[in-house]
């Protein structure tokens, strides 16, 4: 059987009279836009295996953002969670980084992000 999923666009939704779908989250997609991924990665350490993701803020805001992440390799699924908080690129542009352990030093990585301005 094959299942059909209609979408509204937002031109659609505009035209109808009917608030943008985007409106609620248009400060988060903003921050979320501001944070650059500058690597993500798998890492061994004489045999303690790690994955580090590695990110930066590019506006000139603070921002916040809860970054969760699942990884499944050879030996089994890691998951992870952190609340990395950034200042403004004029205050200090320094890259934040989190590094979770993992299982292998290969595999799948799932990460999402959340991010607002402060």
């Amino acid at each position: 059987m094959l299942l059909r999923v209609t979408m509204v666009t937002l031109a659609m939704a505009c035209t109808l009279g009917a608030a943008p779908v985007l409106a609620a989250d248009d400060g988060e997609m903003n921050a979320k836009s501001c944070i650059i991924d500058k690597d993500l990665n798998f890492h061994d350490d004489n045999g303690k295996y790690t994955f580090r993701m590695d990110f930066e803020n590019d506006c000139a805001r603070s921002i916040t953002c809860t970054v969760d992440a699942y990884i499944t390799g050879a030996r089994g699924p890691s998951s992870g969670h952190a609340i990395l908080l950034f200042a403004a690129k004029t205050q200090a542009p320094t890259p934040k980084s989190y590094t979770m352990k993992v299982k292998a030093a290969g595999g799948t990585a799932q990460v999402a992000r959340s991010c607002t301005f402060l």
